[in-house]
Order: C-alpha cells, then structure tokens, then sequence
C-alpha cells in the first residue's frame, strides 16, 4: 500500500486539475502565492525560489507526468533516492518546501477545523458514541466538502455544493495526512487522563489513610486541575462525572482547612453525595497557618470560577455614530427633559427604578440572593443594622434617557409590522450600557405583570400601546448573552437591581450533560413559579455557539456566486428533535447581545447569533465598538440590530465597491506622495462609508460619550485625567529561561488542543501566566518568604521587585516624579528630601494569584476569593478609612462593583485577558468621585506572553514574531491569535526543516531554515564567552535608582505603608526555621547557588539547559546531586557543591538504589576507578568528577560532558574522560 503525502497529493492536483490549485483565488490568499508556481516573469516566482529551483522542479513534474501508470506516479512522488533513475533535485526542493511552509500556510489547522464542523474529530466521535477508545478511524469522507470549502472555496466544488470529482483524491490524501497526525494527539491525551487518573485516585486514598501533609495537599490539587483540563477537552459523560466527585472532594478539603468552595453556577456539579472523608480534625497536622493560607491560595487559583478567553483582535479607529448637529445619535427628543420628566412617562420612582428593583445596594456586593446575603439585607430593612454599608439605587440621567428613548421606538401608536424592535446600545464605556439594559428589560416584565394584574400602565404606554403587532406583553423569558469573561458580572449586576423574588435569574450551564437537565421536566427553570416572562437567562457566546453547531452545518452547500455570504446554512439532520434541549428551542421577550463585536465575522458564529436574535420579540445590542477592525464590521452588527438594509444585494454591492475604492487608494497611497500635510484618502473613504452606513441606523442607535451632555448642559461623566503607563521590563535571561522550561511540551499540546476546539478558558493559561509573575526552576516548590533584603537581593524576580519598589518609591512622597523605562527596566528618579511634601497617597496592586501575596510581605490590607463577604468588607473600610493602611492588594474578586476612589494608583501586576477586565480593575479609582488625576501601572514582561496578551486586549495591532522572542513564547502566541498549526507531527522527508521533531515546534524548524533572522536559533549553539554569559552567570537587570540603605540584614521594605520604615518581621519563621529544603533554594539564578572554595571548572560546551546546578541541601532525598554546576562568572568559576569532609562520607553515595538502573551499577563503579585515577592526578575531589562523568552510563554519551579543563594555579591540563576511562570500563 503506497502511502501518500502532502506534495504528492499537489502534486497529482496540479495534473489532474491543470494548475491547481495555485491558480484559485482562496489558495492565492492562503498561500499568498499570486502568481503560480511557473510564472513567465521570474520576479513573481513563490518567494525563496530562484530560477534554478523553478527549472529543477518542473523537471521534477514534467517527469513524473510522463510516467505510464497511477502507481508509478505515486512510488515516483514518494521515493526520496531513486535507483536507475536519472537523480532529479527539484523533488527534494519541491518536497522540502511543502513540509516547510505547510505549517506556515495553516492548511493542518483549516483542515481541522473543517474536520470539527462536520463532527469528524476524534474526540467528537468518541464522546458522541461513548467510547473509551480510539475508534479505528473517523468518516473523513464526510469531512472532504468541507475542507475542500475551506480550502479551496467555490473552485473546490460543484453545482450541487459537493468537492469536485477530480479533487477528492488530493483532498483525501490531505484529509488522511492530517486525520493521522490528529489521531496521534488523541491518543497522548487519552494516554495522559488515564495516567492521571490513577494517580489522583491513588493521592485521594494516601490522604484519607495517613494526616495530609502541605505537599501533599498542593501535589493533589495541581494534579486536579490539570487533569481537568483534559476532561474539558475529552469532556465525556464518564470523564465528567469523574471529574465531578474529584471536585466534591477538594470542596471538602478545602472547608476542613477553613476555606470556602463555592458552586459555580455555569458549570454546577452533576453528582451529589452524602457525607464527607475528609474533616477538619484531620487536617490539624498542618500547624503553620502560612502553610494553610498557600493551601487555600492554590485552590484559589486553579479552582476560581474559570471564564472563556475573550476575542483579542485589533481594532480600528475610524470614528461611528459621531452627533449629528450637536445632538447624540438616537436621544435627540430625550435631551429636552428633566430627570423627573423620565421617570413620570416611564412610571418609575424619583430614583429611577422600577418596582422590580431593590431600593439599596451593599457597599461590599452582597446581595439578597444568597442565604447569607439575605440576612444581611433584613437585618438593615428591620434594624437599620450596619446602615452604613448601604446605599441607595438611583439610575443616571442618561440611563433614563436611553430607556425611554428604546422605548419611543418601540412602542408605536398604531399595530406596525415594519417597526424594527431592535436597538444598538454603543455608548462609551464607563457609561453604564448594562444597567440601561437591564432598565429597559426590566421595564418590560414590569410592563407585562401591571397588564396581567390589570394596573395602571406608564403614560408612554397609555400613548404608544403596540409593541411591533402585539399589545400584551409576551410571557416570554428574557435571554442574555455575554462573553464568558462577563457572565458573572452580569449575574452581579441583575442581583444588586432585582429584588429577591422579583424574578428568577438562571445560570445557564456549558457542558452538554447540565444543559440537557437545564431544560429537563423537573428542572428548576420548568418548575419555577414565576410567569416566563418573570425568568432571566444568563449564557455565554461560546455556549451559544456549541449549540448551534449542534442543528447547523458548517457552511452552505449553495455557492458563494450563487447566495449572500451571510446566509444561514441548512439544518442537520435530526436537528428538529435536538432543539428542544437548547437555547434555540425558546421563544424571547427581550435578548440582551453583549460585546456584539465578537460575532461580527461572516461564519458560524454570526449564523448563530443572527439565529437566537430572530427568536426574541425586542433585541438589545451592546458594544461600545460596533466598529472593530473594518467598515463591514457596522453591516454586521446592522443585520443583528435587524435593519433589513444590511441583508441585501444592495448592501453587499456598496461594500464590494468600497473595498474596491480603498484598496484601490492603498496602491496609489504606497506609490505617491505619503505627505502628512494631505488628507490620507484611504481614511477619507472609510469615513464616508462609515457615515453613509450610520443613516441605516437611524433610530435604532444610542451613542454617547463622557463628554456628551445631560439635560442641564453638563457632562454625563466628569472626571479628572487618567494616565496608563505601560512598565515593560525586560526579564533576565535566567528568568526567560526558567519560564520557557516551565511549559512543557504536554502542556502546550493541552492548549493548542483546547484552543482550536474553542475550549481553552483562563485556567488552561494560569501556569503559564503564573510563570512569568514570579519565574521558578521548580514551579511546584513552595512559594519562599522573604524576610531582608539579603535574602531577597541575589533572587529577586524583575517584576515582583519592580512591583515592590514602584510601590515603596510613589508611598515616599505624593510629588514623587514618574519614573522612566530604560532598556527595559524601571529607573526611578530621586526626590530632593526638602521637595518631598506630604505622603497620603493609597495604591491598589492588582495581583491575580493570591499565592504570590506573601511576597509582598508588607502590603497588610489584601482581598481575594478565599476571603468570606464579611472578611472583604472589614478589609475594605479600613482601608477607606484607616490613613496609614496605605496598599491593597487585590484580585479578581474585586475588580467589579468596588469603589475606592480614596485611592488614585493602581499597578496592575498581572494583565488581564480583556479590555473589560482591565477597565473593570482601573474602575475601581478612575469612577464618579475620583477628583485627583489616576495613574495605571501595568508591569509586562516583554518577550513573552505577557506583553502580547495586554497589547491585544487593548487592540492594538502586535505581530507575535517580534515581541515574543523565543520558540515556545511565539508557539503561545501562535495559540492565543487562533493561529497554531501543531496538531501532532508534520511529515518529515531527509533534509527538511519543516517536521515536527520531538520537543521542539515546526515554527522552530521553519525559523533555524530562514536566512531572514539573524537570531540564532536553538538547534545552533552560541559561542563559548556566549555561553558563559547567558547560562552560567546570570544577567543583573538595569539598577533601579533608589534611595535605601541596603548595608546589612536590613529588613526587605517591599511593599510598605511607609517607604522608610522598617518591617517588623516578628513571628515570621525563615528559611532555617523551617523543616525540610529552604524555600528559597528551588528558584533564582543558578549564580546565587552555594558554592565552595574549590578549583575552577570550564566546560568547553555548552551543558543541557535543562540541567540545573542544585545545592546538597535542596537535593531530593534519594542524595541526588546535580552532574552540572553553574558558576557565578568567568573569573570565579567555582562547582557548587561543599568540600568533603568525614560528616559528609554518607553524602557521596551517587544515587539511591531505587534512583539507579540496576544495569549500569557495573559501569557505575567503574567510573568511581575514573574518577579516583583522576583525583590521584589533579588532586581533585572524587566525587565531583563522578557527578560529571557518571551521567552517560546512565542516560547516553553527551560530548559537552566529555572534556573538562582542571586549572589550579599550573598550567591547564585539558582531560578526556572517556579515553581515560576505556580501558577501566572494557
């Protein structure tokens, strides 16, 4: 059986379709090969070919077309060396350069998704039949129409919709490629949930049988959340029912020691159980609260409520929904009334709030809706109790107004059958879009009740009674959707307005198995009490979406030619009998589309909004950029308000001749004058078309901005500057090294995997992100407690350090200048002592992973989700209150509803995913009430994920190859744009670059074979002064300029109240103090390592980057010592390991006996002869050469571990160890 590849399958294609398919549009744009492969001008030949290449490889095709037979074409297409046939090198090329650049064009990542649309996955057939194994293949050939689509667009089919005749062969052999490759990465996770499987159930059994200790608590919960991330990918029933009683598990862990584990709501368990293991009597054996708090921190970090990623594109800055005539767009009549005259039309108290909503909030977020929460809430309505902490509900005049003006266009006086009941909300944020929202909504199912009840309706009612054809209200559900990141925000917000009772509010779930008992008989959604229309949704995009591609193909099987590219595809087959169980089952009042943006793109993901909206009554549409990335963008975001206009030929003729007029302006603009001085008229025409798309949404927008105007001429949102300062630092290169090797090959294969599938949520990135906050050799050792500046000095971490002193200098004085970036690192300028002035200022630090806080040692004041309601809200006021608690640090947790405008600086140490979320932080003290200017810090680290997560979130246009600077950081990169193209190995041919070798990315093959780059790739090895630099010694970092005195122990003033003061450090327990390895001992660069006085060692190559020099006293127990010892410089080169002496005889044992392959024991005392032949000679300790020497006999010769120089004040004798030990060894 002949086995075909890639180029073999182009191959055959450009024969049986001559040209193909380098002459199709889409595979011109996938490719960006314009002009063919043998085009008559050699300037447009595909880039890196020379005209010797072009001869070479159409020899190669002229040859094999010339060939008799079908199998003769395929052997001769495979064969790399030929026998008796004339040698042709353009098969090496021509082969080399598609493994190279197949990765480059994505084809395995579009065929994958191709293979997802249609159902064809792996683990899609695995889960949908309930299989516990691989199944022994998949329907490719259901798969091939798409792919073709996908790939090759209307060319790949034909005039029924179906992949061409002449092209299923080629698109069978890139099916096949692929289907295997993804086969190999399914089996690996299948291999890993079973592995880990066991081990968890193991670590549960040991915990229940002997008292817990803190390894292996943390060893447990870590082990946890990873194998959840598995599950969320093979997310079977079995899986997730498994995965279910773990988590019940962990919850009581986590109560024993005095933690909280709350239910998340968009994901509820599906098993419950009585009765517990574990109680907290038994976890009584873990003494040291410190230990206790890291415990909780940990679950804190891997268990919170997990969110989908947000989309992270760019966005574009052409102006949409300007004033027209001074006047904001849609709100023209309400900016002639009062505050008091909306709320009499629209019947609501002097407040602005309806009947519905509660009369106060909680300063603290608590809400009615919880058991505690309602207490809280009675105590204050019975006993004014705490009255303190509440304050009044009253909607902004603005809210009002887009309330009221919603309701002007919808309630019409006569029954219409044309009225669009559909309005785009796009004020700026920061204005409040989600409560006007939730008003109008509100505004409905009150509306609905007084009809029901027969009570008297608003006057604007009483005027305008239709609401499209219909007086009564529908007695239909309210749906919200928003991002994952927002769910819970959007829970919070419609607790702190309903009253209790007032309605039901439902978390709608995101596994299968919830959904299908969501809309279950018994369900509490079926069993509610309250009129449909009284029921609230929340659900996510994502959520929406995976149940849209339960009842619709992936594409239409009508060509582009011949239908609008945004017309729906046909329905699956049995999808009539699916649809009860989903979303689209339902008919809606109101559906509230958040973040609208996100589904602007032609695809499934507009089909599927476009699809929920069509079975709502009244449609509100969020975005504060309705404009994201292009003028089509407002089309899209049209056609979900519902204007007919945007679903026309019409519509698609303007902006068929828009692109065209632009692109058109682009190519003279590259070729003409590129003044300044002129109007840039590719940004002329964006705006004109932006304006002329702006008049279809006449009456159906709402826009405004902080500085638009309320009824009595002031500005909706006064607040002083805010000033974001991007702090990007440069990370030493033992810091860019250790959180490179922290991302295993598994864990990156776990994400690409969860990315392309559309599962990934924040938790699959927290190790990684978690990496670069505070980089570790060992990130599973413990976090280490700093207690001086010695101690913290030679280890210290760029961005925790930059954090700290950032802190510590802008506490010293309320004058004190903003510092600068200076290649990367922080320069902080020094305040005349005589200027410095008074010193009140009050910082919030925002840190994502409460682990990390006790690096911040002296920050008393931290909220975060391990902390009760009750505990937060003490925090909280001392903080408002007290004027010496002058830091809060502060998570996720407290990023929404907050206001602590006492404070006028936040550093934000940890980005966040989103634009959102990072407003949500800055919020917090740039709000109504902040009078002073606000500065925003955000600590990135460039070169890795960091930085590029910001840049994104916020829009802005990055190109990964330059900002992340190494193979693994640019293969995250690759993941979070979508773009990743490594689903198991790439085929590999003699020579190439391209394949996929073990531990290493395609990219970084495709990068070592690019003559473009001039940074050396890591397959080559750097010179030897190189070496010494960036692996042996570490790399200081730019000084930051300071005013301390660091002489002595002084105490480590990080992060203080007060920036001179010392730390009283009493009651914390060091590094000595504690029992087993210091903390401090598993990170930091391997120049702070102990070394002793002996004699110096250079290596003459490079030793493994994964070897790490370790101290005897940070050593497992087994006595194993690191065969490689880092010295500190060049000059000073010493092994880091002590002197022997008689207490140390036990010490030099290589290995346990458990730690040695009972084979190589032989060879192992042999090369104890080596070495002591060796000491006899240089008078060097023994065993310090056995270390070195041992490692090949166990593992594999390594040549950088065969010479060593021996210097000590004599002439250097250079050693052969291996010459030396031959005769010792045979």
């Amino acid at each position: 059986m002949v086995v075909h590849l890639n180029h073999s399958g182009l191959l055959r294609l450009y024969y049986d379709i001559p040209g193909a398919p380098w002459n199709w549009p889409r595979w011109k744009e996938i490719t960006g090969i314009q002009h063919g492969l043998f085009p008559a001008d050699d300037a447009h030949l595909p880039p890196s070919w020379t005209c010797e290449d072009a001869k070479a490889i159409r020899s190669y095709f002229e040859a094999y077309r010339a060939l008799p037979t079908e199998e003769a074409k395929h052997a001769f297409a495979l064969v790399t060396k030929k026998a008796n046939i004339e040698d042709y090198s353009g098969q090496t090329l021509w082969q080399t350069w598609i493994v190279n650049n197949w990765p480059r064009w994505k084809i395995q990542l579009k065929i994958h998704n191709a293979f997802e649309d249609s159902n064809c996955l792996w683990m899609q057939i695995m889960v949908a039949n309930n299989l516990k194994g691989l199944p022994k293949d998949i329907p490719i050939g259901d798969a091939l129409d798409q792919i073709a689509y996908t790939l090759f667009g209307d060319h790949g089919l034909d005039s029924n919709g179906k992949i061409l005749y002449l092209l299923r062969k080629s698109v069978h052999i890139f099916a096949l490629s692929a289907s295997n490759n993804l086969r190999k990465t399914a089996q690996r996770l299948i291999d890993r949930v079973v592995r880990n499987e066991g081990a968890i159930n193991a670590a549960f059994q040991e915990l229940e049988k002997v008292a817990p200790t803190k390894q292996k608590v943390t060893s447990l919960v870590k082990m946890v959340a990873n194998w959840r991330k598995d599950v969320m990918i093979w997310n079977s029933e079995e899986n997730l029912l498994k995965l279910a009683h773990m988590e019940l598990e962990l919850g009581d862990i986590r109560k024993a020691l005095g933690g909280k584990a709350e239910e998340d709501l968009f994901n509820p368990v599906v098993v419950r159980k009585k009765g517990t293991k574990f109680k907290s009597q038994a976890f009584k054996t873990l003494a040291k609260s410190e230990d206790v708090q890291e415990i909780l921190a940990l679950f804190d970090a891997h268990f919170a409520p997990d969110e989908q990623l947000p989309e992270l594109c760019a966005t574009s800055s052409i102006p949409f929904g300007e004033p027209v005539d001074g006047a904001d767009p849609g709100v023209e009549v309400e900016a002639s009334m009062s505050y008091d005259d909306l709320c009499a039309n629209l019947q609501l108290d002097n407040h602005g709030r309806l009947l519905l909503f509660n009369q106060h909030r909680h300063v603290g977020r608590i809400t009615s809706w919880s058991a505690s929460g309602e207490r809280v809430f009675q105590a204050f309505h019975l006993r004014q109790e705490n009255a303190e902490l509440f304050k009044p509900i009253k909607m902004h005049w603005h809210q009002l107004a887009g309330a009221h003006a919603i309701a002007r266009r919808f309630f019409t006086e006569e029954r219409s059958v044309t009225n669009i009941l559909g309005m785009l909300i796009a004020d700026d944020v920061g204005l409040g879009k989600s409560f006007l929202a939730l008003l109008f909504a509100g505004f409905l199912i009150e509306l609905g009740v007084k009809q029901r009840k027969k009570l008297p309706l608003p006057p604007l009612i009483n005027t305008f009674p239709y609401l499209g054809t219909v007086k009564k209200i529908p007695n239909r559900p309210t749906l919200i959707l928003a991002p994952g990141t927002l769910q819970r925000q959007w829970l919070g917000e419609l607790q702190v307005l309903f009253k209790l009772h007032a309605a039901d509010i439902f978390c709608y779930p995101s596994s299968k198995a919830a959904r299908d008992r969501f809309w279950a008989d018994d369900s509490p959604y079926n069993k509610s009490e309250h009129e449909k229309c009284n029921r609230i949704i929340v659900a996510s995009h994502s959520t929406l979406l995976q149940e849209y591609r339960l009842l619709w193909e992936p594409n239409s099987r009508v060509p582009v030619s011949e239908r609008l590219p945004f017309e729906h595809p046909p329905e699956r087959l049995g999808a009539d009998s699916r649809r009860g169980k989903t979303l689209y089952g339902q008919q809606y009042l109101t559906v509230i589309f958040d973040e609208a943006q996100a589904a602007r793109n032609y695809g499934s993901t507009h089909s599927a909004a476009l699809l929920i909206l069509a079975k709502s009554h009244t449609r509100l549409i969020l975005t504060a950029t309705p404009l994201q990335t292009r003028v089509e963008d407002t089309g899209a975001i049209g056609r979900m308000v519902g204007i007919p206009h945007f679903s026309t030929q019409e519509y698609l003729d303007e902006i068929t001749q828009d692109a065209a007029a632009i692109r058109r302006a682009k190519q003279e603009l590259g070729s003409g004058d590129s003044s300044d001085s002129k109007p840039n008229p590719v940004v002329t025409l964006q705006v004109e078309a932006s304006v002329r798309m702006q008049r279809q949404f006449e009456n159906r927008l709402i826009r405004r901005k902080a500085a638009s105007l309320d009824f009595d001429k002031k500005p909706l949102l006064v607040l002083p500057r805010c000033k974001i300062v991007d702090v990007t630092l440069q990370l030493q290169e033992w810091e860019l090294e250790f959180v490179d090797n922290s991302i295993p090959e598994e864990a990156i294969e776990r994400l690409s995997q969860a990315s392309a599938l559309g599962v990934a949520t924040e938790s699959f990135w927290s190790n990684e992100r978690m990496s670069v906050t505070f980089p570790r050799e060992d990130m599973s050792a413990p976090i280490p407690r700093f207690t001086s500046y010695r101690m913290w000095e030679p280890k210290k971490t760029t961005k925790v350090d930059t954090t700290a002193r950032l802190t510590a200098y802008l506490l010293s004085s309320d004058a004190a200048p903003q510092p600068t970036v200076v290649d990367g690192a922080l320069v902080i300028p020094e305040i005349d002592p005589t200027q410095a002035g008074p010193r009140t200022r009050k910082i919030l630090i925002y840190q994502e992973w409460a682990i990390f806080l006790q690096l911040l040692i002296d920050a008393t004041l931290a909220i975060n989700g391990s902390m009760t309601y009750d505990q937060r809200a003490k925090v909280v006021e001392r903080f408002k209150t007290d004027p010496t608690s002058r830091v809060l640090i502060f998570s996720k947790v407290g990023t929404t509803g907050l206001n602590l405008t006492e404070a006028d600086t936040i550093i934000i140490l940890d980005q966040q995913w989103s634009y959102a979320d990072d407003r949500q932080a800055i919020g917090r003290i740039y709000r109504q009430g902040q009078t002073r200017p606000v500065t925003a810090y955000h600590i990135l680290a460039a070169g890795t994920v960091d930085y590029f997560i910001a840049s994104l979130s916020r829009g802005k246009e990055i190109v990964s190859e330059a900002f992340l600077t190494s193979s693994t950081q640019r293969r995250l990169g690759d993941i979070l744009t979508g773009n990743d193209f490594s689903f198991g190995e790439d085929e590999e041919i003699e020579g190439s670059t391209g394949g996929r070798h073990k531990g290493k990315s395609s990219r970084q093959n495709i990068a070592s074979s690019s003559a473009a780059t001039n940074q050396a790739t890591p397959q080559e090895k750097p010179p030897k002064k190189q070496i010494a630099k960036s692996k042996r010694q570490r790399v200081k970092s730019k000084p930051i300029i300071i005013e301390e005195d660091e002489v002595g122990d002084q105490p480590l003033a990080v992060v203080g109240q007060d920036a001179v003061s010392d730390v009283d450090m009493s009651g914390m327990s060091s590094a000595s103090d504690r029992e087993g390895p210091s903390d401090i001992e598993s990170f930091g660069p391997p120049s702070t390592r102990a070394s002793s006085d002996s004699e110096d060692i250079e290596y003459l190559s490079p030793p493994p980057p994964n070897q790490q020099a370790q101290t005897p006293e940070s050593a497992s127990s087994d006595g194993l010592f690191s065969p490689i010892s880092y010295p500190s410089s060049d000059e000073d080169m010493k092994p880091d390991v002590p002197q022997p002496g008689p207490s140390d005889e036990p010490k030099k044992r290589l290995r346990s006996d458990s730690a040695i392959d009972p084979t190589s024991r032989d060879k192992g005392d042999r090369w104890l002869q080596v070495a002591s032949l060796i000491h006899r000679l240089v008078h060097f300790p023994p065993y310090i050469l056995v270390s070195l020497a041992f490692l090949p006999t166990i593992v594999h010769p390594e040549p950088h571990l065969h010479h060593i120089r021996i210097a000590r004040g004599k002439p250097q004798l250079k050693v052969n160890i291996v010459d030396l030990a031959t005769p010792i060894l045979k």
